[in-house]
C-alpha cells in the first residue's frame, strides 16, 4: 500500500535521487516554514516526491540575494513518480497533500516552471489540467546544440580565433564585475525597463560566472546588455537562459558583439559543456538571429512551460 508523508530532514537523504542535484539543497531544509515536501513509499523505499518552496531567497527562478520572502507565492520545484509506479495516482495524491499544506500556510499562488521534452511536457500538462492548473503555457523553445555540428558554423570559428572586429564602447564584465551601483539599478528596475522573463537575477545561484556576460556602455555607464548562462543538469550542460539588449542601444551592435563574446567565453572556459539556448516563443528577431549563427546545429528542441495554480 502506498503511503505518503511530510518528509523532514532526516527524510530527505532517502527521496534526493527523485529531484534533481539543483534542488537538493531545498530537499534538504524541508520541514522548515518555506519548504515543503511530500513522498510516496511503499514498503519503506520511495517511489514520488513533490517539492515546494516559498518564492523569495530559497525559490529556485527568483534567487536574488536581495529578494525577500513572498508570503503568498510559491515555486513548485519539481514533481516526479518512478516510472514503473506511475498511472497509480500517486501524483494525485502527492498534489492534493501539498495544496493542503499550503493552503493552511496562506498560499494563494504556486508556480511551476520547468524545460521539458515535448512528450514530457504534454503529459505533465495533462496532470496540471486535472489537478486544477491553469493550462501551461509554452514560454520558450529551448536548442540543444552538438560540438561538431557548431564548430562548422564560420561566425563560431572567427569567435574562436578572435579574428571579429572588437567594439570600443562597451565593457564586456561577468557578473563578479558589476559595481553595486549597477546592481542596485538592475535589482530596482525602475519603470521595468526590461522584463520579468528576462531578469539577470533568475537563476543567479546557478550562474556560471565565467561566461556570463554583461554590457557597461563607456559613455554613460549604464548597463546595456547582457547574456547569462547558467550551470544546469548537474553541470553537464550550460544553459543560456537570458538574452537581452537594453532598448536604447539597439541601434548599435551590441546584440553581435555580447553574443560574440559569449560564444568566445563558452569555448574557453566550458567547451566540455553542452550548450542550450532558451529563446522567448514570441521572439522572432532572436529566433532568426540563433539560425543565423548557427545554421541549423542543434540536436534537438525542447521547451520551457510555466504554469500556475491559484487557490
Amino acid at each position: 500500500m502506498t503511503e505518503i508523508i511530510f518528509l523532514t530532514q532526516e527524510d530527505a537523504f532517502e527521496y534526493r535521487n527523485l529531484t534533481l542535484k539543483q534542488y537538493q539543497g531545498v530537499l534538504f531544509t524541508c520541514g522548515k516554514e518555506n519548504v515543503i515536501a511530500v513522498g510516496a513509499s511503499e514498503e519503506g523505499k520511495p517511489l514520488g516526491l513533490i517539492l515546494a518552496c516559498r518564492r523569495g531567497k530559497l525559490g529556485p527562478q527568483n534567487d536574488d540575494p536581495a529578494q525577500e520572502h513572498t508570503p503568498g507565492q510559491w515555486q513548485l520545484c519539481s514533481i516526479f513518480i518512478k516510472e514503473d509506479s506511475r498511472a497509480q495516482c500517486i501524483g494525485k495524491k502527492l498534489w492534493e497533500a501539498l495544496a493542503g499544506a499550503l493552503a493552511s500556510r496562506g498560499a494563494w499562488k504556486i508556480s511551476f516552471q520547468s524545460v521539458l521534452r515535448e512528450e514530457t511536457e504534454r503529459s505533465l500538462a495533462g496532470f496540471f489540467v486535472a489537478v486544477g492548473f491553469q493550462k501551461p503555457e509554452r514560454i520558450a523553445k529551448i536548442f540543444s546544440y552538438s560540438g561538431e555540428k557548431t564548430l562548422e558554423s564560420s561566425f563560431v570559428k572567427a569567435c574562436r580565433k578572435e579574428t571579429r572586429k572588437e567594439e570600443g564602447r562597451f565593457q564586456m564584465i561577468s557578473p563578479r564585475e558589476i559595481s553595486e551601483e549597477v546592481l542596485s539599478e538592475l535589482r530596482k528596475n525602475e519603470g521595468n525597463w526590461y522584463p520579468a522573463f528576462v531578469s539577470p537575477f533568475i537563476g543567479w545561484n546557478q550562474m556560471n560566472q565565467e561566461c556570463t556576460v554583461f554590457a557597461i556602455d563607456s559613455v554613460s555607464g549604464k548597463m546595456a546588455a547582457w547574456i547569462t548562462a547558467m550551470d544546469v543538469n548537474n553541470g553537464d550542460y550550460l544553459l543560456y537562459r537570458t538574452f537581452f539588449a537594453r532598448e536604447e542601444f539597439r541601434g548599435t551592435s551590441i546584440g553581435f558583439y555580447i553574443f560574440s563574446e559569449a560564444i568566445r567565453r563558452f569555448y574557453a572556459f566550458c567547451p566540455e559543456k553542452k550548450a542550450l539556448a532558451s529563446i522567448p516563443m514570441d521572439n522572432e528577431k532572436s529566433m532568426r538571429f540563433n539560425e543565423l549563427f548557427f545554421q541549423g546545429a542543434h540536436d534537438h528542441v525542447s521547451f520551457e512551460i510555466s504554469a500556475e495554480y491559484i487557490f
